[in-house]
């Protein structure tokens, strides 16, 4: 009896375990941007540390220069992968997937559409539609 109920415990722990890490792992790579720039202003120190205008003090810089790299890093290995993965991609669908029907243009072209007879224009009242003045 015990081991059934661990056994259970186990099962929705390893469940949300894996939703967890998944949870994550979604998170981290949607929000890769807003994570750089929370990074920054957490560990603004070593950020200033391997700052580039050290011996320009009026830019009052602190480190985002750092941060400026570290975006456009971000960038371009995130272009990078769409590269990559724009070559190794099959298109999803293709026209020899669907079955296709000859058709004759010459068909297609004579169809005549019957008009009816005695019939009157229809006149919209154009005082109800008509856009908003400025």
């Amino acid at each position: 009896m015990n081991t059934i109920i661990f056994a259970e415990i186990y099962k929705h722990l390893l469940k949300f375990i894996i939703a967890a890490i998944l949870l994550i792992a979604f998170t981290a790579q949607t929000f890769s941007k807003e994570l750089l720039i929370l990074d920054y202003y957490a560990n603004t120190a070593s950020f200033e540390k391997d700052c580039v205008n050290k011996d320009k003090p009026m830019m009052h810089c602190c480190g985002r220069c750092q941060l400026k790299k570290k975006l456009q890093q971000e960038e371009n290995s995130e272009k990078n992968a769409e590269q990559r993965s724009s070559k190794n991609e099959l298109p999803i669908s293709s026209k020899s997937f669907f079955a296709t029907v000859p058709v004759k243009k010459e068909l297609a072209y004579d169809i005549i559409y019957p008009s009816l007879s005695g019939s009157k224009e229809i006149k919209m009242p154009r005082s109800i539609f008509h856009p908003p003045g400025a």
